[in-house]
């Protein structure tokens, strides 16, 4: 006997009334506008690296997610194993996928590995309905490269949608290629503070980075005193507190804002801004993680408030 399981769901775009006979584009799940704030996850542990320790760590990473009152992963240059989008798809978490990028030393000869890893992640990963857009490039890692038909930028954004038409496609997350406006998705980085896209009559708008708040914790760094983040405070308490400003920011553009992704979940080897430390303990107190569980939820309400 095979036991499996199926879900189903929408996401598309659509014009919404503003009410002030104006219209915005804002992607639909299921019918109806949900902002989609999330985490930047590299999924990178410390007692494997690439690779979880046990499914129970894969899960765990996942149900951190509503904890703070989230409900979007943005799955940063990185094809997990089958369990993760399993605990995804599960748990309700959507998922955007980016695909794993050429950083450093890209080239035309490089082009043919990345059309070829391409199609195999969409075509390994769209089973899962969690997974509601693709994301083709990051920043300027690699896109500069893809400029001759049919695999140039336009192209690989086609051959996205040709492989699988039920996603999305964010072109470029922050990255040059976004200003071609092609794709659905105007998907900028902000550090630290949240900026303000804004939706076209194609695209909507989304802040594809942003925070990187980093609070040193005694004890749980990979390295001491060398960790990265856009902004260094003092504590973890003022870590939330500052994180808790810049959700409100979030909050008050949630009329033509429809996603936001923090960065990020958990630190990594050199970078100290997650919410929780390497280890997947927790940075904050309970009440300060129940504050930033309101502060998300407060976007998130906003956001339907407007719809």
């Amino acid at each position: 006997a095979v036991i499996s399981y199926f879900g189903l769901r929408t996401f598309k775009l659509a014009d919404r009334s503003t009410g002030n006979r104006s219209t915005v584009k804002q992607p639909l799940l299921n019918g109806n506008f949900t902002f989609l704030a999330g985490f930047l996850d590299q999924s990178w542990w410390p007692d494997g690296q690439y690779t979880a320790p046990t499914d129970e760590a894969l899960k765990f990473d996942i149900t951190a997610v509503p904890t703070f009152g989230l409900n979007m992963i943005r799955l940063h240059q990185k094809v997990n194993p089958e369990r993760w989008y399993y605990h995804t798809d599960k748990e309700g978490v959507v998922v955007l996928q980016d695909m794993v990028q050429k950083y450093g030393g890209a080239s035309q000869e490089t082009i043919h590995y990345f059309v070829r890893d391409f199609k195999a992640m969409v075509k390994g990963r769209r089973n899962h309905p969690s997974i509601v857009q693709f994301t083709t490039f990051n920043e300027g890692d690699c896109y500069s490269v893809f400029k001759t038909p049919p695999f140039d930028v336009a192209g690989i954004v086609n051959l996205s949608r040709k492989l699988d038409p039920s996603r999305l496609v964010d072109t470029d997350s922050g990255g040059g290629a976004n200003k071609l406006h092609i794709g659905d998705v105007n998907d900028i980085h902000s550090y630290p503070y949240p900026g303000d896209p804004k939706p076209s009559a194609t695209q909507y708008a989304m802040i594809g980075e942003f925070g990187g708040i980093g609070a040193f914790v005694t004890g749980k760094e990979w390295k001491p005193k060398s960790c990265h983040t856009y902004l260094h405070v003092a504590s973890p308490t003022d870590e939330a507190a500052k994180y808790i400003e810049m959700a409100g920011t979030i909050a008050s553009r949630a009329d033509h804002v429809s996603a936001s992704v923090y960065t990020q979940t958990t630190d990594v080897e050199l970078e100290c801004d997650g919410f929780l430390n390497y280890d997947r303990s927790n940075k904050f107190s309970e009440a300060e993680t129940e504050a930033i569980r309101k502060a998300n939820q407060a976007i998130i309400q906003k956001a339907a408030a407007s719809a």
